[in-house]
């Protein structure tokens, strides 16, 4: 992207592209810009994003058991046998048509 931008804006420019007014030229190098900044961002930013993510790997084993549980209440709430319970089972990832497997 930025060749592009070196080629409009250059004096004089090596390419002319029809309805590219300065404006946009303006707008690409600021995108151009932008997206440095994200490229290059510090190392901070990495660290954070690294510790997001083990503080997410180390709750999936207790999410999980919380999920059961909920799993496990809409099961005797909503039982299979009862007419008009389809939907609600199946937004709970239950089986529509049986009980919850074991």
């Amino acid at each position: 992207m930025a060749s592009i931008r070196d080629r409009l804006t250059g004096a004089p420019p090596q390419d002319v592209l029809p309805d590219v007014k300065a404006a946009h030229i303006t707008a690409l190098s600021g995108a151009i810009t932008q997206y440095a900044v994200n490229v290059n961002a510090p190392g901070s930013q990495k660290i954070k994003n690294s510790a997001a993510l083990e503080a997410i790997a180390a709750n999936i084993t207790q999410l999980a058991g919380l999920r059961h549980q909920v799993q496990l209440a809409a099961e005797q709430a909503f039982p299979y046998r009862t007419p008009g319970v389809a939907t609600i089972r199946e937004s709970f990832l239950l089986p529509a048509d049986r009980p919850m497997p074991g």
